[in-house]
Formats: structure tokens, C-alpha cells, sequence
């Protein structure tokens, strides 16, 4: 009965404070505007899994962060949504929710889109476990969420809902369609789950949206490489003259927004289909030299190694879990501390061809990517070589045998 009424209560909510007011930074990027979008018309976006995607249009993004709450990192990148007047839309996990209610009720309160994202993110979503499990795990993450929100704010919770690790299943599709949820996809990720740096997010995320044009942007509100990179994110944005978009579901007093059929699909020209990352060499080829020169210079500290202090435990011990947010024992964001630089040539870096559209940047603009191989230092490279002279010597001698 309890997760029939979340349920219900998911599919008959308003938007609830969506709209912003006017932004008091003159100079922030802001949200270009707000767009009503009805579950029931369109069951499924996002074109790294889906046909169809958000009705935006060109140079628009919406922003997306998966996983959370976590603070400070949640925390912290709700204070500079807030400082730069930037509504996105939040898809929390729900043991997560109930761990950290106050920030759940926190991105709701400042007018963010707020669904679902499973209750515990299993590895692969919801394709390596029985289907009922599954079930359970859509269920059981809205109610979670509910639970976290409380009664006065439970019309708030979108009926949007995202797979853990884009795991969908035919039987669970089928089910959130019936009940008239949402299910988000992404047309581009930032890669800022992997172990990589604040300007390498923000490179492959503006260098992918150029790619697209526009779409929705996967980011996690989890990572610290993602709160120490999202004001460079909204630098490049700005200079490269995107806007960014808030998505709000239909509901009591809210109508969809009025489109056509051909907006939900993803172009790249007039009526010029584009399977991502495929994209014509000669679309937009200048303007993006311009915008990748905008964000070359973009280094934050997340750049160079960096060794996390791990924080204490958030309360004293018999203090009430429930004050968790209030605790003073928590340290001041961020805490981190430059590492050990001794050898930090030899420290792993991304392949920036590793995602496969830095050639297409080539073509496009003639500008080499800067790749950075690792070096090692003297007294590693002489180990390897040691290693690898007695292994040949083993290999020879059991040959011989």
C-alpha cells in the first residue's frame, strides 16, 4: 500500500516553486528557460539509449547529476547552482535519501527537478537481477525518496526516473510507462565517474555537446573532480554561447509545452538525423575552434594530483543520526591537499582518444590533441627492465627445456 501511494503521489504531482525568479548575479549564466514536458506523451528520452530526446533547441543542455546526496560534494555544487542561478534536475538513489534528507529537501526547496534512481544502484541496473527485484528497486527508491522529502514536500518528487548504469529491462519500461514515469537517458556524459581531473570533465563535456549541439548532460553530484570543475563548466558554457535549460514535468496547473513530433529527435541540421558521435565535418567547424580555445585555459587543482582527507565521521558517537548535516565536525569544502609530486610524471592520466571523438576534433579544426603519456621515473623504468629481462631469461630457459 505504501509504495502504491508513492506511486500515485509521483504521478499527480506539480512542479511546485519550479520557476525561478529573476537572478541577482549580473553576471551568472543563468537558466535560459523553463520547459514542461508530459511523461505520458513521451515515455522514454535520451539518445544514448532511446530514439528521442528532450525538445531542445540548438546550443541548449540540460544539466543532470546522478547518485547522490553525498555532501560536502552535494552540497557544495548546490551552492554554485545557486550562485550562477542554474536549475538542473537531481536523480537521487534512495538509501542515499534516507541517509541525507536535509539535502534532498534542500534541492527541491531551491527549485531543482528532483526524480529517481533506484534504491541501492545496482552494478549493471536492473539487467543482472530477477525482475521482480527490479521492480522493487524502482519502487523502493521513490519511496525512499519520499520518505526523505516528508509529506509537506512529497508533491515535489518528479515522475522522472533514471536506470542505474543505463541497465534498463523491457519488463521494467513497460512498467513505469503504465504507472507514468519518466524514463531519463543522456545524449552525452562527462566521464566524471572515472579518474580524471575537473578541466578533462569540462573538456570532454563542452567537446561533446559541440559534437551534438545540444542534449542532456550526465554529470554526478558524488565526486569532488566534478564540484571543483562545475564553474569552469559554466565559464566554457557561457563563452561558448550555450544556454541551459530546466526541465518540469505536466501536472495540476502546468501544461506541457507545445512541440512537434520532429523536436524529440536529435538533429544536427535541417531535418539531418545524426547518429552520435557521427557528425557532418563541415557543421559548426569554426565556432568550435573558438570554443575549445575559450576553455583551453581552464586548470582548476583537480588537475594535479590531489590526496583526499578523508572527513571524520559526521557526529560524535550516541549523537542522533538525523543531525548528520549540522554536525561542526565536518570540514570545510573542500578539504584536500596537494600529494607527494615526487613522481607524478609517472601518475595515470586519461587517453584523450579514448572516448573516440578527439580525431573528429582534429578534422574539424587541424589543432592536435595534447595527449600526456605517462613517464616513469629512473629508478621505476630500471625495475620494469629488470623484470622484463628475467622473465625473458625464464621464458627462454623453459623453452629450452
Amino acid at each position: 500500500m505504501r509504495t502504491g501511494a508513492a506511486l500515485l503521489c509521483v504521478m499527480t504531482l506539480c512542479s511546485g516553486g519550479a520557476f525561478a525568479s529573476e537572478c541577482a548575479n549580473p553576471n551568472a549564466i543563468g537558466t535560459s528557460r523553463t520547459i514542461v514536458v508530459d511523461p505520458r506523451d513521451h515515455a522514454r528520452i535520451g539518445t544514448m539509449s532511446y530514439v528521442e530526446t528532450l525538445p531542445l533547441a540548438e546550443n541548449e543542455v540540460v544539466l543532470t547529476f546522478d547518485d547522490g546526496p553525498r555532501p560536502p560534494y552535494s552540497t557544495r555544487i548546490l551552492d554554485l547552482l545557486a550562485a550562477e542561478c542554474v536549475k538542473a534536475t537531481f536523480f537521487v538513489i534512495g538509501r542515499n535519501a534516507r541517509e541525507y534528507p536535509a539535502v534532498v529537501k534542500r534541492i527541491v526547496d531551491e527549485g531543482h527537478t528532483l526524480g529517481t534512481h533506484t534504491q541501492n544502484h545496482p552494478y549493471r541496473g536492473l539487467r543482472d537481477i530477477p525482475a521482480s527485484e527490479g521492480l522493487d528497486e524502482i519502487n523502493q527508491g521513490i519511496a525512499s525518496t519520499l520518505w526523505a522529502l516528508g509529506d509537506a514536500r512529497a508533491d515535489k518528487l518528479a515522475p522522472f526516473f533514471r536506470y542505474a548504469g543505463f541497465g534498463n529491462t523491457t519488463e521494467s519500461e513497460a512498467y513505469l510507462a503504465d504507472k507514468g514515469i519518466m524514463v531519463w537517458g543522456a545524449d552525452f556524459p562527462a566521464d566524471d565517474w572515472m579518474r580524471i581531473g575537473a578541466s578533462e570533465i569540462v573538456r570532454r563535456a563542452v567537446f561533446r555537446l559541440h559534437l551534438k549541439g545540444r542534449g542532456v548532460l550526465l554529470l554526478h553530484d558524488i565526486h569532488p573532480a566534478t564540484a571543483l570543475g562545475l564553474p569552469a563548466l559554466f565559464a566554457a558554457l557561457k563563452a561558448g554561447g550555450y544556454k541551459i535549460v530546466h526541465v518540469v514535468p505536466a501536472g495540476p496547473g502546468l501544461v506541457a509545452t507545445p512541440t512537434e513530433p520532429h523536436d524529440w529527435r536529435m538533429v544536427t541540421g535541417p531535418h539531418t538525423p545524426a547518429s552520435w558521435p557521427q557528425t557532418p565535418r563541415s557543421l559548426k567547424a569554426m565556432t568550435f575552434a573558438e570554443n575549445y580555445a575559450a576553455i583551453g585555459g581552464f586548470t582548476p587543482q583537480a588537475e594535479l594530483p590531489l590526496k583526499l582527507i578523508t572527513p571524520p565521521r559526521w557526529m560524535p558517537r550516541g549523537a542522533d543520526p538525523k543531525e548528520k548535516l549540522e554536525a561542526r565536525a565536518r570540514p570545510a569544502w573542500p578539504a584536500i591537499e596537494k600529494a607527494n609530486l615526487k613522481d607524478s610524471s609517472f601518475l595515470a592520466r586519461p587517453d584523450p582518444k579514448s572516448f573516440g571523438l578527439e580525431a573528429k576534433f582534429e578534422a574539424l579544426t587541424g589543432m592536435p590533441v595534447r595527449a600526456t603519456e605517462p613517464v616513469a621515473p629512473p629508478k621505476l623504468r630500471k625495475a620494469i627492465a629488470v623484470r622484463a629481462h628475467h622473465a625473458k631469461a625464464k621464458r627462454a630457459h623453459t623453452a629450452a627445456r
